[in-house]
C-alpha cells in the first residue's frame, strides 16, 4: 500500500503513532458547534454570520477558521 500512495514505511507508521495536536482538538470542538449553528440556522448561514453567532454565544473564534473549516468539511457531506 505504501508503494501505491508513494510514502516509506517508517513514515507510514510514524505518521499513525502521532498523537493529535491541541490545535486540532480545539477545531474538532469548535467544528461541532459550526454545525450546530449552521443547522439551526437551516443551512443558509455563511462563515461571518456564523462566527459572530458563536462570538455572541461565548465562544471565540475567528471568520478565517470557521470558514476553513466550513469548506474542508461541509463540501465532503
Amino acid at each position: 500500500m505504501c508503494q501505491v500512495v508513494g510514502v516509506s514505511r517508517s513514515g507510514y507508521y510514524a505518521w499513525r503513532g502521532r498523537f493529535t495536536s491541541s490545535r486540532e482538538k480545539q477545531n474538532i470542538e469548535l467544528l461541532k458547534e459550526v454545525r450546530k449553528v449552521y443547522q439551526a440556522f437551516r443551512e443558509t448561514y455563511g462563515s461571518p454570520e456564523v462566527t459572530q453567532a458563536l462570538n455572541k454565544q461565548g465562544i471565540k473564534c475567528g471568520k478565517n477558521r470557521v470558514a476553513q473549516l466550513m469548506r474542508e468539511t461541509m463540501n465532503q457531506e
